[in-house]
């Protein structure tokens, strides 16, 4: 489940991400060359543009396969008035809002992105408006066009994938989606978070654990183990002390023996629940001491023992005690409540109970606490292992993205860089790098576009004309998960 987690997280960052630097990458390498003919000045800044978002790009590879992505609304509000003002659309920004958490201006500033990019794909937009305005605890994006006639399955609410992904980034912030055409023939997103995210740190660079999302679900297993062990030790607590009030003389005798089984019962709370097979030695000598001390002192004034007495002192003797010696010392202090009770008179099928509840208490409660352990061991070592296949799936993204796109961006910054110098004295020559540059981003987009279907399990929905050549076919999230190396190495 991480890793199908990790793929879906993939997939959105890819279309989210990468998507629209090399749809603006497209589109202004068409726009430059256009005007490269007549106006070889604004040709010459529109590549100087490709270049600096090809760069931003190759730095988006590195930040997708890592899962971690900072991001701000300013800024993007500039790139995407440029690349809307490169398109002939007429655009405007008004931003009202004071600084906004790290996650939450990230998951705006995509918002924005993806929202700009379905406008440029989707629609034959002419005027675009921009807000952000901060009402109360809620920060509100609103992205405006009037190209609501050319709907499409990312621009119409609960279709695609690209406002499916919008919608659950908000979610993860505790925000909501909401989109489609107003009575003005407008096409409108809106987009609410909270002025502070929940569970956002102040630390930048801290992503988060695969762990860290539905844990209060998950945490269920050891949550159940160590209430069981509890229940355990207040119902042998209950039984004790029933046993002992019914020998007790007196009101003092009863108050003493109570005393005595707090201390008892704590220092069996701390045993239990505390790994106490790893304190060191003379810690373990001294409260394995002092329960023993508060177990047996009683007989002072109750004249003889009583129901599960040493019960709980066996169970912290079988949980602390390391090897064989655990065995012999447990069973030693039940044995010893024979001759205690043969001495004070006590009829043989008494004196039978009075050590069978005792051993039975002993190995009740330490099995509990070996469950409760096992349960927690286990618990750890799951998450361990998702964050290991998280990490894992990251490098082979990582490899994948850079083969697939990386190529193909360097390409594209080392020929913006040729561009600019063959420009005022080679425009033919510039404008046939430009021409390879547009097919190369084209090229990348339906690259991107292809993986990002592949890691949803979506490899036959596809254009054909995306594809041009065999791509690795990424597992769909709904088959069984791989079982061997092997196996997950042919799925990816």
């Amino acid at each position: 489940m991480a890793v199908v987690q990790e793929r879906l997280r993939v997939a959105g960052d890819l279309h989210d991400l990468l998507g629209y630097s090399l749809s603006a990458i497209a589109l202004k390498t068409e726009l430059g060359y256009r005007l490269l003919p007549s106006a070889p000045d604004r040709a010459g800044a529109e590549v100087a543009e490709v270049l600096g978002i090809a760069s931003e790009a190759l730095a988006d590879v590195r930040l997708v396969a890592t899962g971690y992505r900072d991001m701000s609304l300013a800024a993007e509000t500039e790139s995407a008035l440029s690349v809307l003002s490169a398109a002939q659309i007429e655009a405007e920004a008004d931003l009202r809002c004071s600084r906004l958490p790290r996650e939450v201006d990230t998951v705006l500033a995509i918002v924005l992105r993806e929202s700009v990019t379905n406008a440029l794909r989707h629609s034959k937009a002419q005027h675009c408006t921009i807000t952000a305005s901060l009402d109360g605890g809620t920060a509100t994006l609103r992205i405006r066009n009037d190209g609501v006639g050319e709907a499409s399955t990312d621009t119409i609410a609960g279709g695609g994938s690209g406002l499916g992904n919008l919608a659950t980034r908000l979610r993860g912030v505790g925000g909501d989606l909401s989109s489609g055409p107003t009575g003005d023939g407008w096409f409108e997103v809106v987009a609410h978070a909270p002025a502070a995210a929940k569970g956002v740190g102040d630390d930048r660079g801290t992503e988060p654990e695969p762990e860290d999302h539905g844990r209060d679900a998950r945490n269920w297993a050891p949550r159940m183990a160590r209430s069981m062990l509890v229940a355990v030790l207040v119902g042998y607590s209950l039984i004790t002390v029933v046993n002992a009030a019914q020998i007790a003389g007196s009101g003092a005798a009863a108050l003493a023996f109570l005393g005595c089984f707090a201390v008892v019962v704590a220092l069996q709370v701390l045993h239990s629940l505390r790994r106490a097979r790893t304190w060191p030695p003379h810690v373990r000598a001294l409260t394995l001491g002092l329960q023993a001390t508060a177990t047996y002192a009683p007989l002072l004034w109750l004249g003889g023992p009583w129901g599960s007495m040493a019960g709980f002192l066996a169970a912290s003797l079988l949980i602390t005690v390391p090897g064989k010696l655990r065995l012999a010392l447990s069973t030693a202090s039940v044995a010893v409540i024979v001759p205690l009770a043969a001495a004070g008179g006590t009829p043989l099928s008494d004196i039978v109970y009075l050590a069978d509840s005792s051993l039975v208490a002993g190995l009740v409660i330490s099995g509990f606490t070996a469950l409760y352990r096992l349960v927690t061991e286990l618990h750890e070592a799951r998450g361990a292992l998702a964050r290991l296949a998280v990490a894992r799936e990251r490098l082979i993204v990582e490899r994948e993205l850079h083969e697939v796109l990386g190529s193909s961006l360097s390409t594209v910054t080392m020929k913006c860089a040729l561009i600019h110098r063959l420009l005022p004295q080679a425009p033919e020559a510039a404008r046939d790098e430009l021409t390879t540059v547009l097919c190369i981003s084209r090229q990348a987009l339906a690259d991107v576009r292809l993986v990002a279907r592949g890691y949803r399990g979506q490899l036959g929905a596809h254009d054909p004309s995306e594809s041009r050549g065999a791509r690795p076919e990424f597992s769909s999230p709904t088959e069984d998960p791989p079982s061997t190396l092997r196996e997950a190495d042919a799925a990816v």
